[in-house]
């Protein structure tokens, strides 16, 4: 199977060891994937993945956060699914959320991102869960979505805090923030833990520009090229007809020579050639105008 940018950029992300973390940060992760889960209620929590290294990382840091396990696990990637009420109640506490106290809608507990750390690990959980990024060969593009409209809102002003400024957007009933700036871009995925696919943006984005730019020299000289074998087919033309005709006897030696350094180097650019006659391009550009001129006034 074919590994997709964005699977590669959660790889990375799964990779960070959850034993070295300290407890606060376990948390703060489990809280952004949890927030942006399929279902957060004090009912349930449903969290899909097909990643398997994400539901694998997922059951760990449950395990290390709060010694606790999901109630269903699929096999091959899926539905990670919690619904025992006492383990509800533990994490939701943990989270700082009292079901006695809050409505129906939960709202982000700014008081568990109190510093870098805590911001780091839950925008990583955010991105495992709710997160994707289009492969930079083809646009720049990285978005979280979320079915809870009322969490964009306020994960939007997270990333506000951390210096960020996404675009959010709704379609199909799913709410989304977006970034489409490569250097943004870039800064969030240094940022959430995974560098190395920023840097391989970084790079992705450096042959891109090296490659367009390539190109567009490319077409810029075939097109110089095409406008030149067009100037010299239509010189050629008309100081073949001065030459049939009684007035090339007249013209003056520079004129001749010129016309038949023109036919005997049809290839050859207006730069090329006013070197080969050792005149400046204005001199020659001056007397091959003089020479078509001379050809349009012959009757046909």
């Amino acid at each position: 199977m074919t590994q997709t940018f964005s699977f590669n950029v959660k790889q990375e992300l799964c990779a960070k060891d959850i034993a070295s973390m300290e407890d606060y940060l376990r948390v703060a992760e489990l809280y952004g994937a949890f927030l942006l889960a399929q279902s957060f209620s004090f009912n349930k929590i449903k969290l899909f993945t097909t990643n398997t290294r994400v539901a694998a990382r997922m059951k760990t840091l449950l395990k290390a956060a709060f010694k606790l396990s999901f109630d269903s696990v699929p096999t091959q990637g899926g539905m990670l699914i919690i619904d025992s009420p006492e383990k509800l109640s533990k994490i939701f506490y943990s989270f700082g959320h009292n079901p006695k106290q809050s409505g129906t809608s939960i709202h982000i507990n700014n008081g568990l991102l109190d510093n870098e750390g805590c911001l780091n690990a839950f925008l990583r959980g955010a991105f495992l869960s709710g997160g994707s990024i289009t492969d930079p060969l083809k646009k720049y593009h990285l978005e979280i979505v979320t079915p809870h409209h009322h969490l964009i809102g306020e994960l939007t002003a997270v990333l506000h805090e951390c210096g960020f400024e996404p675009k959010v957007t709704s379609r199909s009933g799913v709410n989304a923030l977006y970034f489409q700036s490569s250097e943004m871009i870039e800064d969030i995925l240094s940022f959430i833990g995974a560098p190395s696919s920023a840097l391989r943006l970084m790079e992705t984005k450096i042959e891109k520009d090296l490659r367009n730019n390539i190109n567009r020299r490319v077409n810029c000289d075939s097109g110089n090229l095409i406008r030149t074998v067009i100037a010299s087919e239509a010189q050629q033309e008309h100081i073949s007809k001065l030459m049939q005709s009684r007035e090339w006897e007249r013209l003056p030696e520079q004129l001749k020579i010129t016309g038949i350094a023109r036919l005997a180097s049809p290839e050859s650019s207006l730069a090329e050639l006013a070197e080969q006659l050792e005149i400046s391009k204005s001199a020659l550009n001056h007397r091959l105008r003089k020479l078509n001129a001379m050809a349009l006034g012959i009757n046909s």
